[in-house]
């Protein structure tokens, strides 16, 4: 096992997408879980220690078996792999996953651990629906639990008095103009109402990031750990 010769002191500038990472060439690269959600890989490097989530650790056969766990916990928003033992006391295979998630420039001194925080999707290219402001007020508005499947093709009544079309399982995939960390969906779109740029959300239910962006439309990527709501206009207004 070898770390890289060059250490990232940054995100990776056009990182590849992949599902299958490995030390040390893809350092800096992406890689999905299959409920969709995206980490960054940073070989040789550490994540928050003191931010770990209790009760979590485990030994798991693969990093890709690390990430699966962190993506299917609440609250997980990174993890620590130890993907090699040179003079630690530890087993190989120990996981570790955290509360928090971002860049790290904790190196690891004896190549060890490998590391992965969730990071932003790569943005996709998907054309806006032509749909006049609450043209669909007749489909239920959600005044209670708006967690799926109970939310699924139903709206939302915004704090600001928006509306938002729901739907379960899906995400928009287009370009994040903000990010932010927010306890449930329901604030993932309260927030996004009061954000004047702000037209449509993803939300990853497990690590609560609420993606924001600008899309006008029904979203089309397939995202089991996502939901995602867009716009339709204000209660006000119809």
């Amino acid at each position: 096992r070898t770390c890289p010769s060059n250490r990232l002191t940054e995100p990776k500038i056009n990182a590849l997408v992949t599902k299958s990472p490995s030390c040390p060439d893809g350092n800096g690269d992406i890689f999905t879980t299959d409920d969709g959600a995206h980490w960054t890989l940073q070989c040789c490097t550490h994540g928050s220690i003191p931010n770990r989530i209790p009760g979590t650790e485990s030994v798991v056969p693969t990093f890709q078996d690390c990430a699966a766990k962190c993506s299917t916990t609440n609250g997980c928003q990174s993890f620590q792999f130890t993907s090699a033992v040179e003079g630690l006391n530890a087993a190989i295979g120990r996981c570790q996953l955290f509360s928090t998630g971002s860049f790290s420039a904790e190196v690891c001194t004896d190549h060890s651990h490998d590391y992965a925080y969730i990071t932003s999707p790569p943005a996709i290219n998907s054309p806006d629906t032509l749909t006049v402001a609450c043209a669909d007020v007749k489909c239920p508005i959600v005044n209670g639990p708006t967690n799926c499947p109970l939310g699924e093709n139903q709206h939302y009544k915004s704090q600001s008095g928006e509306l938002f079309h729901m739907d379960c399982e899906k995400r928009h995939g287009t370009s994040v103009i903000k990010e932010d960390e927010q306890p449930t969906f329901k604030h993932c779109m309260d927030a996004c109402s009061k954000y004047i740029p702000c037209h449509s959300v993803d939300y990853h239910s497990t690590s609560k990031r609420c993606y924001y962006s600008n899309h006008h439309g029904t979203p089309s990527l397939d995202a089991t750990g996502f939901q995602s709501a867009f716009s339709i206009g204000c209660v006000g207004a119809c």
